[in-house]
């Protein structure tokens, strides 16, 4: 039996409108689906906000700004809601529930315009001989962070270790700091020097960032401290010097090598 052709036409348009409407119908229940799905999604970061006083962790009353926990779990507070005065920022940073190490709010001009950044410092970290800390500096208005260069990346590009038959050398600023094997190590133990990533500690001072990062022989023998004073510059808080203070507890020798190039 062969089908009109106008019996087909409409046998077409009925099926592509019915597809047409199933699509419609299946686009509405995806966007639908969709819908609930980001609610879902968005409802927990918006209850983020919703802390109380019972969250709060430190604060600086002088200038309205207050740090608040969201969660706390194996003795840390993971992830913040920091306030200056009417603004609220969530940031992801972790810090030790031990009030001995809380957070402490500094408020300085690190970039020298006239304006005082808050400085956070956090203590992720500590044990015998060992401080695990960070920073973070946020600008009040608007209220957004300024990128502090990772201390361990300043060091490894800046800083050299060498060890020979009889000694350890560190190589810095065209100087070398000799340590005699004998003096930092038992008989018979091996081992070397250097620094433990993650182990520094900040400080401000005259409206000034320094990170202190300490260097050990084995068995965690304190020799000294690395010091990088940061400066502002291209939007960030980068490097502007390393110097090395020796504790004076191992002999320990410095050669000028600025003349050996």
């Amino acid at each position: 039996m062969i089908i009109p052709k106008i019996a087909l036409i409409c046998f077409i348009l009925f099926c592509s409108f019915n597809y047409d409407c199933m699509a419609l119908h299946s686009s509405e229940n995806a966007r639908d689906d969709l819908k609930n799905s980001c609610s879902n999604l968005i409802k927990p970061k918006k209850d983020i906000f919703d802390v109380d006083e019972s969250q709060l962790v430190v604060k600086l009353p002088s200038s309205n700004i207050k740090l608040y926990y969201v969660k706390k779990e194996d003795g840390m507070y993971k992830d913040f809601v920091l306030q200056i005065n009417d603004s609220k920022r969530v940031f992801r940073w972790k810090n030790e529930t031990n009030p001995t190490f809380a957070p402490q709010l500094i408020l300085s001009d690190l970039d020298k315009d006239g304006k005082e950044e808050l400085v956070i410092l956090l203590t992720k970290g500590h044990g015998t001989g060992f401080y695990f800390g960070d920073v973070h500096v946020i600008e009040q208005e608007p209220l957004i962070e300024i990128l502090v260069e990772n201390p361990f990346i300043i060091l490894y590009k800046n800083v050299q270790f060498e060890e020979h038959p009889e000694h350890f050398e560190m190589i810095l600023n065209n100087k070398k700091y000799l340590y005699r094997k004998n003096d930092v190590l038992y008989p018979g133990q091996e081992g070397g020097i250097g620094w433990y990533n993650d182990a520094v500690k900040f400080k401000v001072e005259d409206n000034t960032l320094y990170a202190r990062v300490p260097v050990y022989a084995p068995f965690t023998k304190f020799l000294g401290h690395l010091i990088i004073k940061y400066k502002y510059e291209d939007e960030i808080l980068q490097m502007e010097s390393i110097e090395y203070i020796d504790t004076g507890i191992f002999k320990m020798k410095s050669i000028d090598i600025s003349n050996d190039n």
